[in-house]
């Protein structure tokens, strides 16, 4: 395992690729942006309104699956069950669809329903996979209209869904390697295809009810290439969010604090893109005897570092590292980790559901 001061300087030269951010992570920790949280409270953020931005605090996510990748669509009902082991139901649910479905042209509307019922916001992560050996640009053909059919049809269930739903296209497309069908391939036929399908939503009038949110592959990965050119641009993007991992059963990995893995990308949003707010998507520490410590710290500094995370999400599931095995990130298997959760979770900083503006999208 490094030492803080090797992983220190082991990462300068990436933190200084991260988004052309010339500095390194020394100088970063802190995040010595020239930013208050009333800068914060103040901010007018440039973003689809159908979902309210807190003036203060930051909104709790989840998302649970017992499989080795946690990749399909999870059962709503586990929104519920993780809210009664953490003290309070999560304002966001997080829905993966597309790993096994080839084209994708179906819209989870049953779940989603279920979900805003219940005053929480569906998060539809959203691929398409071709059925062709991996040789497909999945990008680039997406952008020249390939997938269209398929994309309209997905549409038309989003605008009989009709209610708020955040959409994450290309889950870690800035990857440079792994499981990703797509990890590689060119940022501007990325950028070509989210600007695409985000015109065929337009054309349709989807866009009224979808909250476009890029998720980015965290700049603590060595697999993460370069965020700014991967950014589709600031007029079709509502919010920016990010995976950060500290998987420290595998050797790979150091283990550090969170602040340290995501300051970097803190300041290049802030910086190049400060009218969006911010999300983690997967916040995950690896369920070892360190997770409860690492828990406490990493959501102290999400409220005292990092005011413009506006949603804070655990990716609660087993994820197979290729080459390496499972690295199991739940905390609901560790007690302590449980209590850390409740505790943190008490602050009212961090918003669950029932969502106050969901109300008029619930049944009668």
């Amino acid at each position: 395992m490094f030492s803080r001061r090797e992983f220190l300087e082991s990462s300068t030269k990436a933190i200084a690729l991260a988004g052309g951010v010339a500095m390194g992570l020394e100088s970063l920790v802190g995040c010595t942006l020239k930013e208050t949280r009333e800068d914060i409270t103040n901010q007018r953020w440039d973003i689809n309104p159908i979902i309210l931005i807190p003036k203060e605090g930051c909104y709790i996510g989840g998302h649970h699956s017992e499989g080795s990748m946690g990749l399909w669509i999870n059962a709503a009902l586990n929104a519920k069950d993780y809210g009664l082991v953490i003290g309070k139901v999560p304002a966001f649910w997080d829905f993966s669809i597309g790993w096994d479905s080839g084209y994708n042209d179906r819209f989870p509307k049953e779940e989603c329903d279920y979900l805003i019922n219940e005053g929480i916001i569906p998060q539809v992560k959203y691929q398409i996979y071709p059925f062709a050996n991996g040789k497909v640009k999945i990008f680039k053909t997406t952008a020249k209209g390939n997938y269209d059919e398929y994309i309209k049809r997905f549409i038309k269930q989003v605008l009989d869904f009709g209610k708020p739903v955040m959409f994450v296209p290309f889950k870690e497309a800035n990857s440079k390697g792994g499981y990703w069908p797509y990890a590689g391939e060119s940022s501007r036929w990325f950028k070509e295809a989210w600007r695409h399908m985000h015109d065929i939503f337009e054309r349709e009038g989807a866009n009224t009810n979808t909250i476009w949110a890029l998720n980015y592959l965290g700049t603590c990965f060595r697999s993460a290439r370069n965020l700014e050119s991967f950014y589709p641009g600031d007029d079709v993007v509502d919010w920016i969010g990010f995976t950060v991992v500290n998987r420290v059963m595998v050797r790979q990995y150091p283990w550090t604090h969170f602040r340290y893995l995501f300051s970097a990308d803190y300041k290049w949003a802030r910086h190049n893109h400060p009218t969006k707010p911010l999300a983690l998507f997967e916040m995950v520490q690896s369920n070892n005897r360190n997770q409860p410590k690492w828990i406490r710290k990493a959501y102290g500094d999400v409220k005292k570092r990092f005011p413009a995370i506006k949603m804070v999400q655990w990716w609660e599931a087993r994820f197979r590292v290729e080459g390496w095995g499972i690295d199991d990130q739940h905390f609901s298997s560790n007690t302590e980790s449980i209590e850390a959760m409740q505790e943190v979770h008490k602050d009212p900083y961090f918003i669950g559901a029932p969502l106050a503006f969901l109300e008029k999208y619930r049944r009668d």
